[in-house]
């Protein structure tokens, strides 16, 4: 290590070098003596609580104390997993009244999570996965957090027609399980140029989940067949499969007459499983995908 940071003197204590002491010394900081420590890259280098060894990151410690937080919810229920977890972190806050609610406390370490290490963090979603099964309120914040997500994995090619039997319960189970979804309700607002916006959702999904119906099928339908023929179109010019079809009130020799190319792709019968059930499957699908592209 250059001297001008640190070095070691003949106590075999460390220093801070002259230089980071002038830089220092001018942005009007004085050094604490006792605070100055050096960490080796073999050991854990912690700062303000986060962890640097490569990356900025939060202790092992901040992760597993979220999920047993939750754990205690779904097992012994809020009152006593909240009473427990005051007992145990906040007994000042106590004495002085406050009892911060444990759904607060969990949502705020979410969010500092996020602030660490980002809106699609994996192991972050899992937790969030976890919570909104304790806490069905935290939907709304999941909802949320997925229109704001630059990349999705599932585009929702659909006919108007079935959204509100079919298509917007089966987007909220797929939000719910953690599977990051583009859904034109959700994404259109006034003045938008739907074409852009059907640009770019393609443009920033990793498959396209196509619900095939009577409706879809409809020959006054347009911009379903569009988004089906560049979800292939994206397929030929980078190799990749990207359709996901899920048939909706419809059998193979339905599909066949109309698109052959669909109905010889292996698909899902929505008859056949819950709204639910398909969103795990799907969620199952895309952590399959993930683990074979790293």
């Amino acid at each position: 290590m250059p001297s001008d940071i640190a070095s070691e003197d003949a106590n075999g204590d460390f220093v801070v070098g002259n230089e980071l002491r002038r830089i220092i010394d001018s942005n009007g900081f004085s050094i604490h003596p006792d605070k100055v420590h050096l960490y080796r890259n073999t050991t854990r280098q912690s700062v303000t609580g986060l962890v640097v060894n490569r990356r900025v990151n939060v202790p092992r410690e901040f992760i597993r104390n979220i999920r047993a937080m939750i754990s205690d919810w779904h097992k012994n229920g809020l009152d006593s997993a909240e009473k427990s977890h005051h007992e145990k972190h906040y007994r000042r806050a106590l004495i002085a009244g406050l009892k911060p609610p444990l759904p607060r406390i969990i949502e705020g370490k979410l969010n500092f999570l996020r602030m660490v290490k980002g809106i699609d963090d994996p192991v972050r979603r899992n937790l969030q996965r976890q919570f909104v099964n304790v806490y069905p309120e935290y939907q709304k914040v999941m909802e949320k957090e997925n229109s704001e997500l630059s990349m999705r994995d599932l585009f929702i090619s659909h006919a108007s027609e079935d959204k509100d039997a079919f298509v917007r319960p089966l987007v909220q189970a797929l939000v719910k399980v953690g599977v990051s979804v583009w859904y034109d309700e959700a994404e259109m607002t006034i003045g938008d140029k739907l074409t852009n916006k059907i640009n770019e959702g393609l443009t920033k999904s990793r498959y396209g989940l196509v619900v095939l119906s009577p409706s879809f099928f409809s020959v006054k339908k347009t911009w379903p067949d569009r988004e089906v023929n560049a979800l292939f179109a994206m397929e030929d010019a980078d190799g990749n499969s990207r359709v996901l079809p899920l048939w909706y009130k419809v059998d193979k020799e339905q599909v066949s007459k109309t698109n052959p190319l669909l109905a010889g792709q292996l698909a899902w019968k929505a008859a056949d499983f819950s709204v639910d059930v398909l969103a795990e499957k799907f969620r199952d699908f895309m952590k399959n995908r993930r683990s074979k592209d790293a």
